[in-house]
């Protein structure tokens, strides 16, 4: 993962990694409908209005899907603040 954050330059190349997981999740894609889309709207809400001091990233911004989507949008982000 630290390889493919190095080439998207979101990382220094040789930068010290304290923790880094993956999990690969077979068959849990879930496929964009507007059920989907309406909850996932309705959670966010919810979660701005319960905590006031958080950031939300990627899916459930309702912007972005996939992987690399969100880790751009992530760098993007935090290099912004």
């Amino acid at each position: 993962m630290s390889s493919e954050l190095e080439r998207m330059g979101v990382i220094s190349p040789g930068a010290k990694v304290l923790f880094q997981r993956s999990e690969l999740i077979p068959n849990a894609f879930p496929f964009p409908t507007p059920d989907l889309q309406h909850s996932i709207e309705n959670q966010l809400r919810i979660a701005q209005e319960t905590i006031s001091n958080i950031e939300f990233f990627g899916r459930i911004t309702g912007k972005f899907f996939t992987g690399a989507q969100v880790l751009i949008d992530v760098y993007q982000k935090l290099k912004a603040s």
